[in-house]
This record gives structure tokens, sequence and C-alpha cells, in this order.
């Protein structure tokens, strides 16, 4: 029993040490867009994620970006505009935002754009819902786990 359970450690240390380099030059293009979009999602799960620069685009909840309350701030030179809605517009490219029963429509702008003043938000905190899809123009963003109210729980 115990030549077992050596060799089987002995096989996950060589496995783990095996399994650090990678070969990925068989891989198709579409196989490493695949493989990288599992790694995001894998670090935006961990703890020790912070933060993530998002580019344009409209993303889904659940495949591009995890479910979650993420606070989304534009970067220094940014005016942003972030949609987030529960439909897809009649183009199947931008969101219905004006009769999505759940969207939401925020300009978010940071503080070193021309067209910033100090009334407007420099942040959007969205509870964002799987399934649900979020729209980015304007430049990338950054997302942060949302930081708001504490909370209160006993250990």
């Amino acid at each position: 029993m115990r030549r077992l359970m050596a060799f089987g450690a002995a096989s996950l240390l060589l496995f783990s040490t095996a399994a650090a380099d990678i070969d990925l030059s068989g891989m198709t293009y579409a196989d490493l867009v695949s493989l990288k979009d599992q790694l995001n999602l894998a670090m935006w799960e961990s703890q020790d994620w912070q933060e993530v620069i998002v580019p344009n685009g409209t993303w889904k909840i659940g495949e591009d970006i995890p479910a979650g309350y993420w606070t989304i701030s534009s970067r220094s030179d940014r005016y942003n505009t972030i949609i987030y809605s529960n439909e897809m517009g009649d183009n199947g490219v931008d969101l219905d935002w004006v009769l999505a029963p759940k969207a939401i429509h925020a300009t978010i702008c940071g503080p070193d754009h021309w067209m910033y003043n100090s009334s407007m938000d420099r942040y959007v905190s969205i509870d964002c819902k799987e399934g649900f899809w979020i729209q980015i123009s304007g430049g990338a963003v950054q997302f942060t786990p949302y930081s708001g109210k504490p909370s209160f729980s006993f250990k």
C-alpha cells in the first residue's frame, strides 16, 4: 500500500512538472483563443484577482465576463458608455437598452478627459447576471470587484 501511495505521489509530481511546459505549437488559432478565454475566466475567479481592463465590445456575462457585482471605472482619459441589458437589439450587435426591462445605460468619464466635470460619474457598479450582456464603447474600462458597503456577517 505504501509503495502504491509513493508511486502515486511521484506520478503526480512528475505530471505537475510536465504540465508546466505546455507545447502550444500544434494548436489552431481557435483552440488558442478558447484556451485564452478559459484562462481569463479562471484568473477572474481566483482569490488574487484585483482588476482587469476590458476593451470596447459586447460581452456576454457568464461566458466572456464572470457573473458578479462589478465596479466599472473609466480610465483617466476616457469617456465611456456602458449598456447592460438582458436583450440584444434587432441588429444582433447592439444592446436593447430602451425596451429591455432590466437594462442600465450609464455614461462614465475619467478625470483627464476634456469633457470631465465634477458632476460626472467616474464609475458605475452593476450586479451582472449570467446570460445578460454588457456593451462598452469609448475605449477600455477597468473592472474591479465591487467594494461598496461592507458585508456584516458572523464568522
